[in-house]
């Protein structure tokens, strides 16, 4: 089933996100701002052609836009971060040459209290 709420949470963010507003959004995807208005409260399911223009503006998967579960048993190729945080993080151990990377994780391993592992 669709929660059509937390689709218009989605695109609500994004839209806060990149700094625009309701009409500029409707404008780039070839829409109104009433069903921007109706799909970010919920109410408007919006065509599947504006829900990937939508999707395509922002540059986020569908399926995320769409707030989509895998299917049990479908293969899982990768894993969407919804947190700019998390992002963050993925980013920066990407900018890490090979070595850099391997100090990190090892860093990373070391228990809290900083005593050293047996």
């Amino acid at each position: 089933m669709t929660n059509l709420k937390a689709i218009g949470k989605r695109v609500r963010q994004l839209r806060e996100g990149a700094g625009i507003g309701q009409e500029e959004l409707a404008a780039e995807v070839g829409s109104s701002r009433s069903t921007i208005a109706g799909i970010e409260t919920g109410g408007d399911r919006g065509g599947a052609e504006l829900m990937i223009a939508i999707a395509d503006y922002f540059k986020v998967p569908l399926d995320w836009l769409y707030c989509r579960e895998v299917p049990p048993g479908g293969p899982l190729l990768g894993q969407f971060i919804d947190s700019a945080e998390e992002l963050a993080w993925v980013a920066f151990y990407r900018s890490l040459s090979p070595v850099e990377r391997a100090a990190a994780v090892k860093l990373l391993s070391v228990p809290m209290d900083g005593r050293a592992r047996a």
